[in-house]
């Protein structure tokens, strides 16, 4: 008996909703020819409000349909994840893969000369006694002095993505 609700008050709400329709254009005819007014809003009135309350009523019914379906649904994930958790319970643990070392570079790259006017405009000494920075040497690299910014970058090579310019003014 309360198996598939959803679907018996759907099923139901369109039983009533035809009935309701045939009964009320019926009692509509009666009443106006008694009557008049009445029958007349009967008539008119029935209909719409048969049709207004078996809406509500079909989406009651489906909303508890879609409810028995999610309650369904979740179930057969609970007992997936129950059936996993067992399986990873019984299977021994592995230990994490080490972390991927960074490959050490046996010779440094060579280093091109430093053009003096521009080093020492931005902080950098031709003799390169200054540490280069990186917003220097990405300004160089904008201001398309390649050779500077190249040596700036490998002396900060690994910093942010230095490497990616190193790469790129290799070519």
């Amino acid at each position: 008996m309360f198996d598939n609700i959803g679907g018996k008050i759907k099923v139901f709400s369109v039983i009533f909703f035809i009935v309701g329709i045939i009964g009320s254009i019926i009692g509509g005819i009666i009443m106006l020819v008694l009557s008049g007014v009445i029958g007349l809003l009967l008539l008119i009135g029935g209909p719409i409000s048969i049709l207004i309350i078996t809406l509500f009523a079909f989406g009651f019914g489906h909303l508890v349909e879609n409810s028995e379906i999610q309650k369904t649904n979740t179930l057969t994930i609970v007992k997936q994840l129950k059936a996993l958790e067992a399986k990873l319970a019984t299977e021994p643990q592995q230990q994490p893969a080490p972390a991927p070392v960074r490959p050490v570079h046996t010779a440094p790259a060579p280093v091109r000369p430093v053009q003096t006017a521009p080093a020492k405009q931005y902080g950098m000494t031709p003799d390169n006694t200054k540490e280069p920075t990186y917003l220097f040497a990405v300004q160089m690299y904008q201001q398309r002095s390649y050779d500077i910014a190249l040596n700036a970058f490998l002396k900060i090579r690994g910093y942010k993505d230095a490497d990616k310019y190193i790469e790129e003014l290799q070519r």
